[in-house]
């Protein structure tokens, strides 16, 4: 039988939920109502996450407009480049935060008792082992599971 795992889980004879290596809980299969492997964001709370982003570029905007920068300041002063340095980390921040949150990563989303768990195949898709992933997710769930990662559906 073969055995995924990656760093936040290991598929065997359930999916058992890891935090650093540490055994947090157990779902056998047959509690596993759908699951589905596509693209998606793999963080808890991606609304959170782009409006942290969006407001860490605004705030990166309104402080590079209440600087009032010209470039004969620039070259003259190194006071605006440790500013604008400054506004580019926070920049920086921003697009990073919105970055990670959009639906782009690979996941594999399982609905348990209701409630979705969205897990990340990235290091799967690194090894290249994601054909083996889905063909043994297809066994175990015949009926329950759902590629929408490697399915091509054109639109006419």
């Amino acid at each position: 039988m073969p055995r995924f795992s990656t760093k936040e889980f290991v598929f065997e004879d359930g999916v058992l939920r890891l935090y650093r290596r540490v055994r947090i809980e157990e779902i056998p299969f047959d509690e596993i109502s759908t699951i589905e492997l596509k693209k998606g964001s793999d963080l808890k709370r991606p609304k959170l996450a782009v409006t942290f982003g969006v407001f860490m570029l605004l705030l990166c905007i309104k402080m590079l407009g209440f600087y009032n920068l010209d470039i004969g300041e620039f070259f003259a002063s190194g006071v605006v480049l440790r500013i604008l340095s400054v506004l580019f980390f926070i920049g920086g921040i921003g697009v990073y935060s919105i970055y990670s949150a959009l639906p782009i990563h690979p996941v594999v989303e399982i609905l348990v008792n209701g409630q979705t768990e969205k897990l990340s195949i990235s290091s799967i898709i690194k090894t290249g082992s994601v054909a083996t992933f889905s063909d043994f997710i297809q066994t175990k769930f015949s009926n329950k599971f759902k590629d929408r990662l490697n399915s091509k559906t054109s639109v006419q």
